[in-house]
Parts: C-alpha cells; sequence; structure tokens
C-alpha cells in the first residue's frame, strides 16, 4: 500500500460491510479471491484501515447508489 501511495493516488469509496456485500452479489462470478478460509467479512475486515490509512481521498458513498 505505501508503494501504491508513493507512484499513484489512491481514492478510498468507503462503504460499510452491508452495502458491500449487497452490491458484490455471488463473489464467484465477480472474482473476488479469498485466501482459503476467509469470508467477505475477513477481507473487508483486513482491508479497511489499510485503505483508511493510505488513501489520499476518502468518498463516503454510504448513501449514493
Amino acid at each position: 500500500m505505501r508503494h501504491l501511495r508513493e507512484i499513484s493516488t489512491v481514492v478510498y469509496i468507503k462503504l460499510s460491510y452491508k452495502k458491500i456485500k449487497g452490491r458484490l452479489g455471488d463473489l464467484t462470478k465477480r472474482g473476488v479471491a479469498l485466501p482459503e478460509g476467509w469470508t467477505l467479512r475477513d477481507l473487508y475486515n483486513e482491508r479497511t484501515p489499510l485503505y483508511e490509512k493510505y488513501a489520499h481521498f476518502v468518498f463516503n458513498c454510504e448513501n449514493d447508489d
């Protein structure tokens, strides 16, 4: 993440877990890669702090369709 921040602009489109889960639908069809034994919640919990830490810009889209 540090490297990405150095070479580009990091934009975090912030959504709750509930919204992301609803928008993604079938994870397999969407191409979401999860480590064996992980859930979408595990991935969300791992990535959210990283996105918040390294983003140059954060857009809260919780109330957007």
